[in-house]
């Protein structure tokens, strides 16, 4: 079962009230996990809360969700008119679908990717230095990685590699491309640090590489979140895509070297690297011999110094959730 199939066991929250809350996004192949992967941060930094999944009906995302759809308005309303608030993360909601949002009597927006005009609700946009360029919308924003929201296994563990060692010739290399690596980038990295001695693939069976590699022992496949975090932070760095997953690895520590796969990861992979959070790297030299030699141009000083300063600048989630908390009960 791949890592989207498992992700019903990792949505479990405790109901302390009879409150109703709707979290509206799309995730899938189509979208890639990071907005599910938000969901799930944000049901965990609010334990107390009953926070139900609402998937676009574009989605195919393997999970029991209900779905809402831009073409059918009338019944978006009735949704958001029978909850007690709502959370909106989507890039692919219509006009006629956002104005309905607004009428919420609760509104939360999480990433707000799409910079609209809000007029009101709490905007929440953990993008790293927006709280230095972004205009105030809504009633209330929170904006920079002081309130990142990750998921619990990634708040809990931290940077551990199992080498220390100074030469990267003795590194373990970790290599992960979001929760369905759109562009097939694991095989052909594979292939360029074959040489290397120690290597972990993450991945998940939604891959295109995983029929290829589901028995190479240089793989874990569809970990379960907690495994996952464990794992990453043995690695002496990591091979990755921008995204939420920049983010859960810079919460543990974990030094990265990332590379932009999607427009909308543009933004968060320019600020990682502008702020020494990230090394930077391109798809053409993950996927080349041209990663041998860059990885060779790292010092185990450097990761140790992108650790510390990533670990000391992301949100653990408390004081985002404190918010939440105070925007629902007034």
């Amino acid at each position: 079962m791949s890592q989207i199939g498992k992700l019903p066991k990792l949505l479990l929250h405790t109901i302390e009230d009879k409150s109703i809350y709707y979290y509206f996004t799309e995730a899938g192949g189509k979208f890639g996990l990071g907005h599910a992967k938000r969901y799930e941060a944000i049901c965990n930094i609010l334990p107390s809360l009953d926070i139900r999944l609402v998937l676009n009906e574009a989605s195919d995302l393997d999970v029991f969700a209900e779905s809402w759809s831009n073409s059918k308005l009338c019944i978006l309303k009735e949704m958001i008119d029978s909850a007690d608030g709502i959370f909106v993360d989507s890039f692919i909601a219509t006009d006629g679908a956002f104005e309905i949002f607004q009428n919420s009597e609760k509104l939360i927006v999480i990433d707000d990717f799409l910079r609209r005009q809000w007029r009101r609700g709490l905007i929440v946009d953990w993008t790293l230095d927006a709280e230095r360029w972004r205009n105030s919308v809504g009633e209330r924003c929170l904006f920079g990685v002081s309130y990142l929201a990750t998921r619990l296994p990634f708040q809990l563990n931290k940077w551990s590699p199992d080498s220390g060692a100074l030469g990267v010739e003795s590194w373990t290399i970790g290599t992960i491309f979001g929760g369905v690596d759109s562009q097939a980038l694991t095989e052909k990295t594979y292939n360029a640090l074959a040489e290397h001695s120690s290597v972990i693939h993450f991945g998940t069976s939604a891959y295109p590489s995983y029929r290829l590699f589901r028995d190479n022992d240089r793989f874990l496949w569809d970990l379960d979140v907690e495994d996952l975090a464990k794992n990453l932070c043995r690695c002496d760095v990591v091979i990755t895509a921008g995204g939420q997953m920049l983010y859960e690895l810079a919460s543990m520590g974990v030094p990265s070297l990332c590379v932009s796969t999607i427009d909308n990861q543009d933004e968060d992979f320019r600020k990682f690297v502008e702020n020494r959070f990230t090394f930077e790297s391109t798809p053409s030299e993950v996927i080349s011999r041209g990663i041998v030699a860059r990885l060779k141009g790292l010092r185990r000083v450097d990761l140790e110094d992108m650790s510390e300063r990533c670990s000391q600048s992301m949100g653990d989630g408390k004081r985002l959730a404190q918010e939440i908390q105070r925007y629902l009960c007034k």
